[in-house]
């Protein structure tokens, strides 16, 4: 048809795109006779955490070996002079004897009078040597010097403390830390209800004691025993204690949050290593600094017992091998004189899973083979083990009696046999070990003159300290040219060899540290290509507070302006402690701005911003006197924000402000902010409300003036009353536009900050618009975009509540006299209805409600009798605001009420005046006790109906996104398809259009649902968008009794919405109910949907790398650690990334499939002599046959070929992806999609409820209304199991159909429960995609079933006839099909 258009819906999801095709009749389309709609798959886009955490793990270990590289550099001449080859053995001390080409027998020493055992007598460990080294200053060998030098160097310690090097006794100062818990608490808390007393704090903290001792010591010395009555609102002083003393602790309990229970890092303790990273930016930021101060005081304390009374590292670890060898020598004595011989065996000697002593030290010879159980011990579990077998020793010799207590004392203790190498070291600080460098070398230094030559930098040995105290600062960033790599910034003065004595004389260091800020700083949430403001600078802080001030609600009625601005000023500018709702309270009626009995809402107890960093400032009235402005005072608290180096941020202020004196500066430098906001300056005071289309500023007011001026909140100020909306947009086209048609997509995507997930799948949106683009011959003229609510931010980890969970928590200790409504007994009889109820009814909103309105009717207070509760007749669900008006289904606009009353109150608001008055007290306490969101009681208790612009933003809301990143995302679109109109849809059209049609949904056997959701929502945003136009606010001025339900189908039968009337664009009919309707139920029915995966090749490793990171023991299999190192000797790196597959066929053998290692991948492709050796001695391994590079012939065109994970293929018509491979196989699963009948398919649903209940409830129990039965299951079991014997299914799960045949009276013996886990692991069998294993354990098969995998030697398929590979394109509607890859020759 000449004037038929093409309307393309795009539902955009983290592992999925799905797409439908149809003309402005809603017809799909057809290409070449196929339906065009369809889902593609993909696997979601990884964050680079992993890849980050491994890219620093090998920066970190190449820095190590830099730094022992740098030392041997200013070693060298010394060493070759005393031993020319020391140096060459050290490097080949991996290599066996016979490899090696610079050494006999020993790495280190190879004289005639000295040798390695020699060494290793003298010094047992490196602390020896090094003790010795300091303590002795008579001459030594250069190569001793070197060796406690290099490994100093190697292992230096952190960084934490800013403490000078020459000042070690700095580092065992508890004062500074003691001060900064105390500073920190108060800073939270305000005031902190006991003394400072440092002096006994730090002796309970350095007792060796127990826990219990310790709590209860810090209970009585802190809190008088009563720590307890201390709790409040801000943190548990009880917990707190609890944490101070080492114990585990929930820091939603210690801070009274219920937010913080969602947390992976709920539970926590001090003896967690990496604590602040865990919790940095999780909770606010006053409490993880109480949190850190804690931590500080606990690693410190870890610190002085490694210490133990010694002034050096060393010492204090020549003392612990001591320790160790002694109680070795009195365990050994024991056990030979009083245990059976079998026991010290099994204690001394066998190597295995037990926690001896071979497990405790796992020091097995690399020569002796590991049995497979050999596993490493912790102290504490060698010790409970050793304790068992001295327990048994009833009697022993007087002489012996003291050493049987000490051994057993240190066994409950867990300090038998203490070990030099454990974690703990890492509490050791940098200081401590060049305090102990410097020694050695002020020593040498008399007997070693090369220590003593000089250039500008300074002597060798100043070199040396100066590489053990040398960090590249993290503003610098990695030392290699941006050029090389995407992670870098580094900015030169000079060029030349980076070395940390001339660091600063080739390295701009201003320059890395503006580049590293501007890396650092994100994206303005609203005004794109604007950078965010520091989340502490004065104006985010005004900006926040005047925000959440606006909120607030006084007995029904918005905070007046004056009010607002009192408490900004009179509170928030003045009170360094948090401003509490009670405060504001009782300050408003004080100040006559409230009555006594005045309801307060809309703010939380604590308000969550504060002015902090005003009133930082202020102290030394920096602000008030005119020394510094507000916008000088921001800049400085955004150099504090991304500056760790306290003497580069001094100098930076002492530059920028040279009228600051030197006290003003250590000051201002001294203050601590970290985070960013997520508005940018511009947002708040350079956008204006703007007529787009003349261009002309309607108000000289911006926002931060707004939010002063007015009550609005930032959401108001952004509807359709002000203008402010429409001049970011503006602004935003005008940044977008076309500038970037050259980049590439994927730097566009980068540049606009789009989160990665959204990155991938918005790049595979856009290859399918582009296909269909080319089938079609042009764009399609209207394209509906819908993106995954919280693309970026999907929770991983998260413990999620069950209902009940949520209600008992809701309750609390609710008693009937809280709440006045309720009759005695009311509470008892509600928590009985709560234990007896089945969990799967507390899903339904209906029985939610009823328990968290405590039984009652939410507009009369009349009770609801429990038993009635299924009678829609009687008691029904509410939306607050009438869905006719706002779309809004969540929990907070839903109330349980009397069906009388609401049919009384139908779509009106705000609810009827006497209903409101009725109803204020028990509003208000639900409230109080948490059982109603604010948002929800301020919604109940509102006077005032809504505004034409509110009415209209409503309408707007469905189809604008205020996500910075999905509008980039749309602005792409437009930008790649510009003859396209891109809408995007907000709202989930199709979910509520399917719901009202009762139109099904079949999650558990298909993902057709995707594309039929994305068909849906092109039909809805076409009808939604014509119908009101784009002017909404004109819209609501001429139809006020207009309905924003699509379609409703009420109880009584009648269908009435938007949907039900015909609506028409220009002379076009856009929807006429008495066909379009048809036409959608008839598309929606057919089930004929395209699915595709997608394939790709790998370009890094799991962990970012190309293989395992950790080395294995010789063996078989493996990636060898160099070229030169054959793994059957010296082991090598396991699970090598495979990048893709390959195919050859092999001379008088036949086809073989092979994998290309990531390693190897580039070359493979470049070069054809290289990837014919390359696939020959692959093949040779996998065919366990040799064979030559012209044995190898690549099928094709003669050049290398490459089969992408995830290709598709089709092995006897019956298709089929590739996955990973196992040993000789290669793992394949289904790309056939389930058909299954009507009749059955309804009652698979029904099994698919369950498995989502399952899925946030373990224990949930199949209730009766959802209809499952013994016949019902036998009869899909049936079905099921036919389906695994027809085809296509039959071409691989044959043999599992025969086995369920074979298994039927099993399954009858089944409980209900267990019999919809059979049928449900049935359907997954022969599910699309399917990745996981079948568990078969309760019809008596295996756990891990039905793993299907193909020969990688091809020639060896038994039974199939034809195997085909399958391109696709991103829409799957062109397909080109391989020969028969089994019948391939040479």
């Amino acid at each position: 048809m000449a004037n038929e258009k093409i309307y393309l819906g795009l539902n955009i999801e983290p592992e999925n795109i799905s797409w439908a095709v149809a003309n402005n009749d809603y017809q799909l389309c057809k290409y070449d006779k196929r339906l065009m709609w369809g889902v593609y798959n993909f696997d979601e886009a990884q964050l680079s955490e992993k890849r980050r955490t491994a890219r620093s793990s090998r920066r970190r270990y190449k820095r190590r070996a830099g730094r022992v590289s740098l030392c041997q550099e200013l070693f060298a001449k010394a060493l070759y002079k005393k031993d020319k080859n020391f140096l060459l053995r050290i490097s080949e001390g991996a290599l066996t004897a016979e490899d090696a080409k610079h050494r006999k027998h020993y790495v280190l020493f190879e004289d005639a009078n000295y040798t390695d055992k020699d060494y290793y007598t003298q010094y047992p460990t490196v602390h020896h040597l090094i003790c010795e080294l300091i303590k002795n200053k008579a001459p030594h060998d250069v190569r001793l010097v070197y060796l406690a030098c290099s490994y100093l160097l190697a292992y230096r310690g952190h960084f934490f403390y800013s403490i000078s090097e020459d000042n070690v006794g700095g580092i065992t100062d508890f004062s500074p830390l003691y001060n900064n818990f105390y500073s920190s608490l108060t800073n939270l808390c305000g005031n902190v209800p006991f003394e400072k007393n440092k002096s006994e704090f730090e002796k309970i903290i350095r007792s060796k004691n127990s826990l219990t001792f310790k709590k209860k010591a810090f209970n009585e010395l802190m809190f008088a025993g009563k720590a307890k009555n201390y709790d409040n609102d801000i943190i548990s002083y009880s917990i707190l204690n609890n944490f101070i003393s080492g114990g585990k602790i929930k820091i939603s309990k210690l801070f009274a949050n219920e937010d913080y229970e969602d947390l992976e890092t709920n539970e926590i303790s001090t003896s967690v290593p990496d604590l602040s990273e865990m919790l940095e930016g999780k909770i606010d930021e006053l409490q993880l600094a109480v949190i850190n101060s804690v931590k500080a005081i606990y690693d410190w304390a870890m610190l002085i017992e490694i210490l133990n009374g010694c002034s050096l590292i060393s010492e204090a670890m020549v003392n612990k091998y001591n320790e160790h060898c002694n109680d070795l020598k009195k365990l050994k004595h024991i056990f030979i004189k009083y245990l059976p011989h079998e026991d010290y065996r099994t204690v001394f000697a066998e190597i295995g899973e037990k926690s001896n002593y071979e497990s405790y030290v796992y020091n097995t010879p690399k020569d002796e083979e590991r049995p497979k159980n050999y596993k490493k011990c912790t102290q504490e579990e060698f010790c409970k083990f050793t304790a068992k077998y001295l327990n048994q020793i009833k009697k022993v010799d007087e002489a012996d009696q003291a050493i049987l207590d000490e051994l057993i004392t240190k066994c409950v203790g867990s300090k038998l046999c203490p070990k030099l190498n454990t974690t703990d070291n890492r509490v050791v600080p940098y200081q401590l070990y060049y305090h102990e460098l410097k020694l050695i070398l002020e020593n040498a230094k008399n007997y070693l003159a090369f220590l003593n030559e000089k250039d500008e930098y300074g002597t060798v040995a100043d070199k040396i300290l100066a590489i053990m105290k040398f960090k590249i600062p993290y503003f610098v960033g990695p030392l290699v040219p941006s050029e090389k790599s995407p992670n870098a910034w580094l900015e030169r003065k000079a060029e030349g060899n980076i070395r940390p004595w001339n660091f600063k004389d080739l390295v701009d260091e201003d320059a890395c540290e503006e580049k590293f800020i501007e890396r650092m700083t994100g994206q303005c949430k609203y005004v794109a290509g604007q950078k965010v403001l520091a989340k502490h600078s004065i104006l985010n802080c005004k900006y926040s507070v005047l925000n959440e001030l606006n909120h607030i609600v006084l007995s029904n009625c918005k905070l007046s302006v004056e009010a607002k601005q009192a408490i900004y000023t009179e509170l928030c500018l003045t009170s360094r402690n948090r401003v509490t709702k009670k405060k504001i309270l009782s300050f408003l009626i004080k100040n006559g701005y409230a009555k006594l009995g005045t309801d307060i809402a809309g703010i939380d107890d604590i308000m969550r911003s504060s002015m902090q960093s005003y009133l930082d400032f202020e102290k030394n009235h920096y602000i008030s006197d005119g020394v510094l402005s507000i916008e000088q005072a921001d800049e400085i608290i955004s150099r504090i924000t991304i500056s760790t180096d306290i003497r580069r941020l001094r100098k930076w202020i002492s530059t920028e402000y040279p009228h600051l004196s030197a006290a003003d500066v250590k000051y201002l430098s001294g203050l601590k902010y970290q985070d960013y906001g997520d508005v940018s300056k511009s947002f708040l005071e350079g956008i204006y409300p703007v007529n787009t289309e003349t261009g002309e500023i309607e108000s000289d007011k911006n926002i931060i003036t707004m939010l002063w001026e007015t009550n609005e909140t930032i959401e108001q100020l952004l509807g359709t009353k002000y203008r402010y909306t429409e001049s970011i947009e503006y602004a935003n086209k005008e940044l977008y536009g076309l500038s970037n048609g050259q980049a590439t997509l994927q730097k566009s995507l980068a540049d606009a900050y789009v989160p990665v997930a959204m990155q991938k799948a918005t790049s595979k949106a856009i290859d399918i618009v582009k296909d269909l683009k080319r089938l079609q011959g042009k764009a399609p003229d209207k394209i509906f975009i819908r993106t995954a609510k919280d693309f970026a931010d999907k929770p991983k980890g998260k413990n999620r509540k069950s209902k009940k969970e949520q209600i008992l928590a809701a309750w609390g200790s609710l008693k009937d006299r809280d709440i006045e409504a309720l009759d005695p007994g009311e509470m008892a009889s509600l928590k009985k209805q709560l234990n007896d109820i089945d969990e799967g009814k507390l899903n339904l909103d209906k029985y939610y409600l009823y328990f968290m309105q405590l039984g009652r009717c939410m507009y009369s207070g009349a009770h609801i009798p429990f038993d009635e509760l299924e009678n829609s007749f009687t008691w029904n669900i509410d939306h607050i605001w009438p869905q006719a008006k706002v779309k809004d289904n969540s929990l907070d606009n839903k109330v349980l009420v009397d069906l009388t009353i609401n049919t009384d109150k139908g779509k009106t608001y705000p609810i009827a005046k006497d209903i409101r008055e009725a109803m204020a007290d028990f509003w208000g306490q639900l409230y109080h006790e948490g059982l109603i969101s604010d948002k929800k009681y301020q919604r109940l208790i509102r006077q005032s109906g809504f505004s034409k612009e509110e009415l209209a933003g409503f309408i707007l809301a469905q189809i604008t996104e205020t996500r910075q990143s999905t509008k980039a995302i749309v602005n792409l679109f437009r930008e790649y398809f510009p003859d396209s109109t891109v809408i995007y849809l907000k709202n989930d059209f199709a979910t509520d259009f399917r719901r009202e049609m009762e139109l099904p949904k079949h999650e558990i056997i298909n993902n057709f649902d995707l594309a039929k959701d994305a068909y849906l929502n092109l039909v809805l945003g076409n009808v939604y968008t014509t119908r009101f136009t784009s002017n909404p606010l004109n819209f609501v001025e001429n139809n006020r009794n207009y309905s924003l339900k699509m379609y409703q189908k009420r109880s009584d039968g009648s269908e009435v919405g938007m949907m039900m009337g015909k609506i028409s664009e220009g002379n076009s009919v856009v929807w006429d109910p008495e066909t379009s309707f048809n036409v959608v139920k008839r598309n929606y029915a057919i089930n004929s949907v395209k699915c595709v995966r997608d394939a790709f090749r790998r370009k890094s490793g799991n962990n970012g790398g190309l293989f395992d990171n950790n080395p294995l023991r010789k063996g078989n299999g493996q990636t060898p650690k160099r070229k030169d190192l054959p793994v059957s000797k010296y082991g090598g790196y396991n699970c090598a990334t495979i990048s893709f597959y390959s195919l050859a066929v092999v001379k008088d053998v036949g086809p073989v499939l092979f994998a290309v290692e990531l390693l190897f991948a580039k070359e493979f492709l470049k070069s054809v002599d290289f990837a014919k050796k390359y696939a020959a001695k692959k093949i040779s391994a996998q065919i366990k046959s040799k064979i030559g590079a012209d044995d190898v012939r690549f099928p094709f065109g003669q050049t290398p070929n490459i089969i992408k994970a995830n290709a598709l293929l089709e092995l006897d018509g019956y298709r089929i992806t590739l996955g990973g491979k196992t040993l000789d196989n290669i793992i394949v699963y289904s790309a056939e999609s389930l058909f299954v009948a009507s009749e059955a398919l309804s009652y698979a649903d029904k099994i698919g409820k369950v498995v989502n209940r399952r899925r946030f409830n373990k224990d949930y129990k199949i209730s009766e209304n959802i209809g499952l039965s013994a016949g019902g299951n036998s009869e899909l079991y049936d079905y099921m199991a036919q389906k695994c014997t027809s085809k296509p299914f039959s071409v691989l799960y044959n043999k599992a159909g025969h086995f369920f045949e074979k298994s039927k009276e099993i399954f009858e013996q089944l409980s209900i429960e267990e019999q919809v886990t059979v049928l449900a692991e049935m359907i997954k069998l022969l599910t699309y995609g399917r990745k996981g294993t079948i568990d078969l354990k309760l019809l008596g098969g295996s756990a891990n079933a039905c793993i299907k995998s193909i020969p990688m030697n091809l020639y060896k398929m038994k039974g199939y006839s034809s195997l085909r590979l399958i391109n696709q394109s991103p829409t799957g509607l062109i397909e080109y099909r391989s020969c028969n890859l089994l019948k391939l020759t040479y």
